[in-house]
């Protein structure tokens, strides 16, 4: 059989053909060489039965008829004995001869450039062709072809190739002389180039992550704009934390001074909010005057107030009244273009907004007093109450159809509010 290996230098042609050479010995087979640098080829092996075999030189390749049956010879530069033919020419006897190695029990290995180079009768009759790319300085990539091709470097005919990842046996390098160690340096493949250059870069990326999160020096913070401080939190801003120029207190009384309005009508007049005043505070008081409760009991009434948020603001009760009706004092901290409670009704009508804090602060006042007396009553309970109802208000009879006037019952009137609650 006739084999071929192919490659450029430094691809590992002549090293394979050593290690070739090694495997056939072992197999006790007669092993012969030509056209080998230098020395040749200079390798032996113990057999296990102690007998002693080596590769033989064989002159000249164009006399191979001359080798004895069952023995294979190894051609290196196969190019320079039987080059590529012109045109027109008839191919040399040794070549046509060629035809008939397999009735001798005759194996050839040439090794060459490329394939092109050679005969092209010869290379008609390759029933093995190996192709050898370099990988890296210690390995090299096999692609096995069942023929000879003459385009191995073609990437479409690699795929349809055997392939193996083949380890130089660094043992041999001293076995013969080739010029593919000193002229050619191998060079890694653009793949295994590119897929170095990645794992460089994850790495130093890996090592500035671990430095930045572990080891580099935090950035000193900058002092923090000047927040609404102690107002900001009691009517929800957010309170400014490490500032250098935060107040310092001797004593809680001093602590308590800072927070305490001026006005105790006007949460916003106190010493916090003097400086920085970012929010928009407002007040809403409603009062209700003296009279029956939702439960029918006798209530003196009384006057709470809320801030913007729905919270409890405590005033005393003739302040809150004061404000309930007049609409409390004027806050300079509004925004112009923001329409007051007041200036929202042009009639003295109460805008949605009024009329929500006014149902929850009633609601709130009839679910207190309920649950200091008995969530029911009977039937004859609850028409006394009515019945007592409609004899302490006062306000206009309301007549339904069929009904005489003096069968009329007086509505009753809901509980006293003050004014419409103005928004300071």
């Amino acid at each position: 059989m006739l084999y071929l290996l192919t490659g450029s230098n430094g691809a590992g042609k002549s090293l394979r053909s050593v290690w070739q050479m090694r495997e056939l010995l072992k197999e006790g087979r007669d092993v012969y060489w030509t056209n080998y640098r230098g020395f040749g080829v200079r390798l032996a092996i113990t057999m296990a039965n102690g007998e002693r075999r080596e590769v033989k030189h064989f002159p000249d390749a164009r006399e191979w008829k001359q080798l004895p049956p069952n023995s294979v010879l190894f051609i290196d530069e196969a190019q320079q004995i039987m080059p590529s033919r012109r045109g027109g020419k008839s191919p040399p006897e040794f070549v046509t001869e060629l035809d008939t190695h397999r009735s001798r029990g005759i194996d050839i290995y040439m090794t060459t450039p490329s394939p092109m180079k050679i005969d092209s009768e010869v290379r008609s009759l390759f029933a093995g062709h190996f192709h050898l790319i370099a990988f890296g300085d210690k390995q090299s990539r096999v692609f096995r072809f069942s023929e000879c091709q003459e385009d191995p470097q073609s990437s479409s005919l690699r795929s349809q190739a055997a392939f193996e990842l083949w380890a130089h046996p660094q043992e041999l390098y001293g076995c013969y002389d080739s010029s593919e160690q000193h002229l050619t340096k191998a060079k890694p493949p653009w793949r295994q180039r590119i897929a170095k250059l990645l794992f460089v870069g994850a790495a130093l990326l890996a090592v500035w992550v671990i430095y930045a999160l572990f080891f580099a020096e935090s950035e000193p913070t900058k002092p923090s704009a000047p927040s609404s401080g102690g107002l900001a939190s009691m009517f929800g801003g957010g309170v400014s934390r490490g500032r250098s120029d935060a107040p310092r207190f001797r004593n809680a009384q001093e602590y308590l001074r800072y927070f305490t309005p001026r006005v105790p009508e006007a949460p916003w007049s106190m010493p916090a909010a003097d400086a920085t005043l970012k929010a928009k505070p407002a007040l809403y008081c409603i009062s209700s005057g003296a009279g029956l409760d939702g439960d029918g009991r006798p209530s003196e009434g009384g006057c709470r107030c809320l801030t913007e948020q729905g919270t409890r603001y405590v005033l005393p009760r003739a302040k809150c009244e004061v404000v309930a009706r007049t609409g409390g004092a004027y806050n300079p901290y509004l925004d112009p273009a923001t329409p007051t409670l007041a200036s929202a009704s042009s009639a003295g009508v109460p805008t949605s907004g009024q009329l929500r804090i006014m149902y929850i602060m009633y609601k709130t006042g009839q679910i207190f007093r309920r649950a200091q007396a008995p969530f029911s009553c009977s039937w004859r309970e609850a028409s006394r109450r009515e019945t007592a109802i409609a004899q302490t208000t006062s306000g206009p009879m309301l007549a339904t159809r069929g009904d005489s006037p003096q069968e009329s019952r007086p509505h009753p009137r809901p509980p006293v509010m003050g004014p419409v609650p103005h928004r300071v």
